[in-house]
């Protein structure tokens, strides 16, 4: 039965067919990607890693190792392959698939990867034609998700195998993260604008390294621009992701009450507080340490939003889907991508743009009406 499945998933794998930008590791949404597609890649390196943001449709990727230099002059390739595959300890939102000759096999489930992360190894020749195919998996929810694994390959020609060659299931060794690895972690991270590494530690109970990076607060200039666009307003203010609280608190002194944060990081909350105390606002303004994709909005008026590029698309459905048509979001730093603001202030960095949610709402309606069936 999954024999014709997947050769025709393949074909259609082909015509959409793209390739990281080192061809070792790959990171990419499916935001963008379309519920029943299928998209190709390639990589060409002995080891790598693969991040898949809200995984939507399917993934097929080909691993094809370059023969270093010596091999290659002398004309020899491996007799066979093996591959491990590790997922992260998030892993969720896709199931994997190793796929031998056009008949898919279960490698890797959801619910195994995210309760036991462990590392699953296969082999084959180089007549076989083999890939890993990744399925999106359907959640009601628009929480975060995201599918991430490493793997590496060894051949006859390569010697040292940081995943022992085992069965499938068979536990994997990690190795710590080279220099170019961290910075790639750091450079592609979500909430992170600007900085550089502070610290490296290790978490023996999670068994990941922890990557400690400055807090780059709000500029004055942009605490004055965001209150600019939410001068006359009431109602209830948020800040999803509030940082050092400084917004939040000059929301309150502008009249904006209730005026809530919510933010992850237990020192910056210990800071908010800090802050308040200090401007005379302790037990007048609320810092919460709540995952803001968790977060009811239904009753926030006003919602200033500084987080990355990455992060506006699944936040913008969250918002349409929440918040009412009297609501206005003010955002910093990033715009969202497929609103048109009511209103923007500043230049550069400091630079905010308003959305106000009925609006928002109409010219997306128009967009679907006129959109062809």
């Amino acid at each position: 039965m999954w024999a014709p499945w997947a050769l025709c998933l393949a074909a259609l794998g082909a015509a959409l067919g793209s390739y990281s930008a080192d061809q070792c590791s790959w990171r990419g949404s499916g935001l963008s990607q379309e519920a029943g597609s299928v998209e190709q890649l390639s990589l060409h390196c002995a080891e790598g890693s693969l991040e898949w943001l809200y995984p939507t449709g399917a993934l097929r990727l080909s691993l094809a190792p370059r023969l270093p230099a010596a091999a290659a002059g002398r004309g020899e390739g491996p007799g066979h392959l093996t591959a491990c595959v590790k997922p992260s300890g998030a892993f969720r939102g896709a199931q994997v698939y190793l796929e031998r000759d056009g008949v898919l096999e279960l490698l890797l489930a959801e619910a195994e990867a995210a309760a036991r992360p462990r590392a699953r190894c296969f082999s084959w020749l180089p007549r076989e034609k083999v890939a890993l195919f990744l399925q999106s998996t359907p959640h009601r929810d628009i929480s975060r998700r995201i599918a991430a694994l490493r793997y590496e390959l060894r051949g006859d020609w390569r010697a040292r195998l940081a995943l022992p060659a085992g069965g499938p299931g068979g536990e994997g060794a990690c190795r710590p993260c080279n220099d170019t690895e961290i910075l790639m972690a750091i450079c592609t991270s979500d909430f992170v604008v600007r900085g550089s590494i502070r610290s490296v530690s290790n978490d023996a109970e999670l068994q990941e390294s922890v990557i400690g990076v400055p807090f780059v607060p709000s500029s004055a200039q942009q605490v004055a621009n965001v209150m600019a666009l939410l001068e006359g307003r009431a109602g209830k203010t948020v800040d999803l992701g509030s940082g050092d609280g400084r917004l939040v608190i000059e929301a309150y002194k502008q009249g904006l009450r209730p005026a809530v944060g919510y933010e992850l990081n237990p020192w910056l909350l210990r800071l908010s507080n800090y802050r308040a105390w200090k401007a005379g606002c302790n037990g007048k303004v609320s810092f919460l340490k709540q995952d803001l994709w968790k977060v009811n909005l239904s009753d926030c008026y006003n919602v200033t939003v500084f987080l990355a590029p990455s992060v506006k698309p699944p936040l913008a459905a969250k918002l349409l889907a929440e918040l009412p048509d009297e609501a206005r979001v003010v955002a910093g730093r990033f715009p969202f991508p497929s609103w048109t603001p009511t209103s923007t202030v500043g230049k550069g960095l400091d630079q905010v743009w308003a959305y106000d949610m009925k609006e928002v709402r109409q010219a997306a309606q128009t967009s679907a009406e006129g959109s062809p069936v």
